[in-house]
Parts: C-alpha cells; sequence; structure tokens
C-alpha cells in the first residue's frame, strides 16, 4: 500500500534539521608524516569543512583513523571538502609532509 503525503516538504525537513547557532574553528597539523590524527578532540557537530593549508607542499588526506595516502580523501594546497558529521574527534587527517594540515570551521547547536 502506498502512503500518501500530507503537508508540504518544507514544514517536513523543518523538524528534520537542527539550526546550527555555535560556529567553531581550529587548525591541526600532523606532526610525522604518515600517522593519522584527528581533527580535534571530542566536540559534537553538525557540519564540517576542512581546507587544507596553502602553505603546504603536498598533499593531505582525510578519512577516518585509518587513513593513508592509500585510502583517503585527498586534499591539495587550497582545496577543500565539506559534509555533515557529528564529531571532531572521529575525523583523521594524514599528510605527505611533517607539519603540513588543514583549517577546519564546523557548526553544531
Amino acid at each position: 500500500m502506498k502512503d500518501e503525503f500530507t503537508g508540504s516538504l518544507t514544514e517536513t525537513m523543518a523538524t528534520l534539521e537542527a539550526t546550527p547557532s555555535t560556529l567553531r574553528n581550529g587548525r591541526k597539523t600532523v606532526a610525522v608524516a604518515g600517522t593519522a590524527e584527528a581533527l580535534a578532540a571530542s566536540t559534537a557537530i553538525l557540519a564540517v569543512t576542512v581546507k587544507a593549508l596553502r602553505t603546504n607542499t603536498n598533499n593531505i588526506y582525510v578519512g577516518t583513523s585509518s587513513v593513508t595516502s592509500a585510502n583517503g580523501f585527498v586534499l591539495s594546497r587550497g582545496s577543500s571538502v565539506s559534509f555533515a558529521f557529528d564529531n571532531l574527534a572521529d575525523i583523521f587527517i594524514n599528510a605527505d609532509t611533517n607539519g603540513e594540515g588543514v583549517t577546519y570551521l564546523a557548526v553544531d547547536t
């Protein structure tokens, strides 16, 4: 049996989304290239943008605690990625070069 939709999409979406009210920003560098490091301490968020530093000379990799150059989302110098997520501590970066990294901008309620 097919369910009937009653109401508007806008009304339905409003009940599913939280409105961000707090902005968080930070910077994270990888001390030893080839070592995955958490973006930050445990911090609840709704969404984040991670941007590779303009001063980087090589790539940054974004992913899980096992992120490497072979399996990470690649960010070249100055590039960024944005996505919905719930905790900064569960987002990891890795680098090709010691001391290179990212800045991030996150929102939460």
